[in-house]
C-alpha cells in the first residue's frame, strides 16, 4: 500500500485485509495457514474484500503449513497433520465472495515482486499471522530488505509486568507461555527474529502484552457502530445512521469479543488493527500515542522445544545498538478513534 504523507510517498505490502485512509495505496495480501487452513483463511480475506468492494486488491495464497511441524490447533496448541475447514468469519451474515485469488505467483514470489517495485527504504510489511510467508521471503530474497522501511509483526508475549495493566504483566493465549502466531511456526518466528540487525532496527513487535490493553467494551462497540458523537444545528447531540458494512463488522467483532469472554475471561483484544496503526504512527499519518520508552531496542529469541516451544524471549540490547521496538503503552482512546474513522473511509 502507499502512505502518502506531507513529506514524501510510502509503500506498504500488507497481509491481512484491513481499511485505510485515502492516502494509502494497499498493493497486495498474502494469506496463510494459521487458525485455519489456507483455503479457508484465502476465503475469508476474499469475503472480507468483497464486503469493502475492493476487487482491485491482489490476494494471493501463500504457505499452508509451517516449516517443520505440523498445524497447530487453536484451542489446544497441540500440532496436527491438516486443520479442517472451520470458518472463522462468524457472528455475521456474509456475502460469497465474488473476487478470485490470484494463482499465477506463490504469495511469496508476489512479495517479491512488489517490494522490489518501490524505491528502496519505502515498504512496510505487516505480519498478521504466523511468519511463514515473511520468513521464507526474507531467506530467499534478501535483496527486498534495501526496499523495506518497516516490518510491524503481531505476534508473541513478553509477560513479566513488561506492560503493566491491573498489576499483572501478560502471558500466553495458547499454552502458559506462547502467543498463537509465534506457537504456529516458532520455526519461522526464529528465522526472521535471527535476521541482520539492520532490518531487525525496522521491525516492531506488538505482543499480546500491549494488544490486551486495546479491547472490545461495549462503549469501543458503540464507537465503532455509529461513530463519535456529533452537534447537530439544534446543539442536540446526534449518532451515525450506521450503514449495513458497518453492522456486519460490528456482528463479526461482537463474536470475537464474546467468544474470548468465554475462552479467555477477557474482552477481546484488537490484535491486528494494531499492527496497522504503528504503520500510520511511525509514518505520522496519526498519532497513536504508543510509547518507546527511551527507544530501547530487543533482541527476540523464539523457543523450539519443551513446554516452552513458542516462547518470545526478548533481552534489552545496550543503547544504540539496531533491534527491534517493542511499545510498553498506548493511548487507547486515541486508538480507537482512529479505528472508527477507518471504517468511515471504507464502509460510509
Amino acid at each position: 500500500m502507499t502512505v502518502k504523507t506531507a513529506a514524501r510517498q510510502k509503500k506498504l505490502l500488507s497481509k491481512p485485509p484491513c481499511s485505510f485512509p485515502p492516502t494509502i495505496h494497499l498493493l497486495g495480501i498474502s494469506t496463510i495457514h494459521g487458525n485455519n487452513n489456507l483455503k479457508t483463511t484465502t476465503r475469508n480475506a476474499l469475503t472480507i474484500l468483497t464486503i469493502l468492494n475492493r476487487p482491485d486488491i491482489p490476494v494471493y495464497p501463500g504457505a499452508e503449513k509451517p516449516f517443520c511441524r505440523g498445524c497447530i490447533k487453536p484451542d489446544t496448541g497441540t500440532y496436527l497433520p491438516q486443520i479442517g475447514i472451520v470458518s472463522t468469519l462468524k457472528g455475521a451474515i456474509l456475502p460469497d465472495p465474488i473476487i478470485s485469488p490470484r494463482t499465477d505467483k506463490h504469495a511469496v514470489l508476489a512479495m517479491q515482486d512488489a517490494l522490489l517495485s518501490t524505491p528502496r527504504d519505502t515498504a512496510w510489511v505487516v505480519v498478521l499471522g504466523p511468519c511463514t510467508n515473511v520468513a521464507l521471503l526474507m531467506g530467499l530474497f534478501p535483496e527486498v530488505g534495501g526496499h523495506i522501511r518497516g516490518v510491524s509483526i503481531m505476534g508473541g508475549v513478553v509477560g513479566g509486568g513488561f506492560v503493566w495493566k491491573d498489576g499483572e504483566g501478560k502471558v500466553g493465549n495458547v499454552s502458559p507461555w506462547a502467543e498463537f502466531n509465534c506457537l504456529s511456526d516458532p520455526e519461522a518466528a526464529r528465522a526472521f527474529f535471527n535476521n541482520n540487525k539492520t532490518l531487525m532496527g525496522k521491525t516492531t513487535l506488538l505482543p499480546l502484552d500491549i494488544t490486551h490493553l486495546a479491547v472490545i467494551t461495549d462503549e469501543v462497540l458503540d464507537l465503532m457502530l455509529h461513530g463519535p458523537n456529533r452537534n447537530s444545528e439544534n446543539g442536540e447531540e446526534k449518532k451515525l445512521i450506521p450503514s449495513e458494512k458497518r453492522h456486519i463488522f460490528i456482528d463479526l467483532l461482537r463474536y470475537f469479543r464474546d467468544r474470548y469472554r468465554k475462552n479467555h475471561n477477557l474482552d477481546g483484544p484488537l490484535h491486528d488493527p494494531l499492527a496497522v496503526a504503528v504503520v500510520l504512527d511511525t509514518e505520522g499519518v496519526e498519532n497513536m500515542g504508543f510509547e518507546f520508552p527511551g527507544e530501547e531496542r530487543f533482541a527476540v529469541e523464539v523457543m523450539l522445544e519443551g513446554e516452552e516451544v513458542g516462547r518470545t524471549v526478548v533481552r534489552r540490547l545496550p543503547e544504540g545498538e539496531m533491534g527491534v521496538r517493542i511499545p510498553r503503552g498506548l493511548d487507547v482512546q486515541r486508538f480507537g478513534g482512529v479505528l472508527e474513522q477507518a471504517l468511515a473511509w471504507e464502509m460510509d
